[in-house]
């Protein structure tokens, strides 16, 4: 069986302080046709991972400036959806890795160098584990919503919807930003928007813990009710 990338037209953000390191990662990335955003260190990472909004992130963890763990806490912060894994060299520790995946991150690599058959597996791995929040649990890989035991399959213009609000849960996410997600499934996304999230929140009504918020003039917001 021919190795696949499971998502075509991925955006992968790649953080790595080492030059050689780093166009080593981004030729293996190459393999798969994927668009590869390079940063040196966490901040400036943290600063594309803002203005490009990747479908991925991989970061090393020891590098000048911004560590990839401090990284990994700044983007957890506001997005609970993009996949992030941690590379690392040789002299990595139980206590590490688990401080890794404890903040946020999916999954961890911890030996260089790695094959690219690993990293492809890796990915897919991350870009297929669903996320669980409130009482609901979403997988933007099959477009499926569980919301108290109820399963629901999504459209593509629903499912963009939805991945958009919970990566930025707590968030508003503007209605431009939302057209722009709907756009690649349907030009006139701009008119469906608000027939999708009456729909989105019609299935979420099970969920006491969850609510999509209008906010006025503005967009929409994914919220976590106490």
């Amino acid at each position: 069986m021919k190795p696949t990338l499971i998502h075509e037209n991925l955006k992968v953000l790649l953080v790595e302080d080492d030059w050689e390191c780093r166009e080593t990662i981004a030729m293996m990335l190459q393999l798969y046709k994927v668009e590869i955003i390079q940063a040196g260190h966490g901040l400036e990472g943290y600063k594309l991972y803002l203005e490009e909004k990747p479908g991925l992130v991989v970061t090393d963890v020891e590098m000048p400036v911004m560590d990839g763990f401090e990284l990994v806490r700044k983007i957890r912060k506001s997005d609970r959806c993009t996949p992030i894994i941690i590379i690392s060299g040789y002299r990595i520790s139980g206590e590490d890795i688990y401080e890794g995946l404890t903040i946020g991150a999916n999954d961890y690599i911890h030996q260089k160098p790695f094959t690219h058959l690993e990293l492809l597996a890796r990915i897919n791995k991350c870009r297929i584990a669903p996320v669980t929040i409130g009482n609901s649990m979403y997988t933007a890989s099959a477009c499926t919503l569980v919301v108290n035991g109820q399963s629901y399959h999504l459209t593509h213009m629903q499912a963009a919807v939805m991945s958009l609000l919970i990566c930025r849960i707590g968030e508003v996410v503007s209605r431009k930003e939302l057209y722009r997600g709907l756009y690649e499934y349907d030009p006139e996304g701009s008119r469906a928007l608000d027939m999708h999230i009456k729909n989105l929140r019609e299935f979420l009504k099970a969920d006491p813990l969850l609510k999509i918020v209008t906010c006025r003039d503005v967009g929409y917001k994914l919220s976590i009710i106490d």
